[in-house]
């Protein structure tokens, strides 16, 4: 009754994350985040967390997850000795997905639902919101940063097909 998603590979290849769905109490369906380590097995970090979406920060030592909470959506911090810290705390319905750490650590990207439109978003890495990337009626999801940091790729629907398209983030230009 379990699948594994949303797979994030720490930087040194030697372990990676997940997230996994699991029936709880017969009706609920929860997600929670487990992480994989080559010669040590599978080991549960979060339980009934409701949590989504891992990926490692650049230096291995860090996970960011959304979590999910009367229809809200939030980040958090969950680090490999399981502390888990909020960074979030939307109570709009907010629907968060897919967030990636900057290359160089001090922000964060990530796909939000908010107002009726699904755009991207860069935030520092404490969750303050720094910079709306996308604001129209497109569907803009999937985002992840360019190797320098200098552009962001993401999925959007803009011209009624879902393509790949790229943010300069000095000059905001659209490709």
């Amino acid at each position: 009754d379990r699948y594994a998603s949303d797979f994030s590979w720490r930087s040194d290849s030697a372990a990676f994350a997940f997230s996994s769905m699991h029936v709880v109490d017969r009706f609920n369906v929860y997600s929670d985040i487990y992480l994989y380590q080559f010669g040590r097995g599978i080991e549960s970090l979060t339980s009934g967390r409701r949590a989504r979406n891992p990926t490692f920060s650049p230096d291995g030592e860090q996970l960011l997850v959304i979590t999910n909470r009367v229809q809200n959506n939030n980040l958090a911090r969950l680090t490999v000795d399981r502390s888990f810290v909020s960074l979030t705390e939307f109570e709009d319905h907010t629907q968060l997905s897919t967030p990636r750490f900057s290359p160089d650590g001090t922000h964060l990207v990530f796909s939000m639902w908010r107002d009726g439109q699904r755009d991207i978003w860069i935030s520092d890495t404490e969750g303050n919101l720094v910079r709306r990337l996308t604001a129209d009626t497109a569907h803009d999801q999937d985002p992840l940063w360019s190797a320098d940091g200098r552009r962001i790729y993401f999925s959007s629907d803009r011209t009624g097909v879902f393509n790949i398209y790229a943010v300069d983030l000095e000059t905001e230009t659209l490709h």
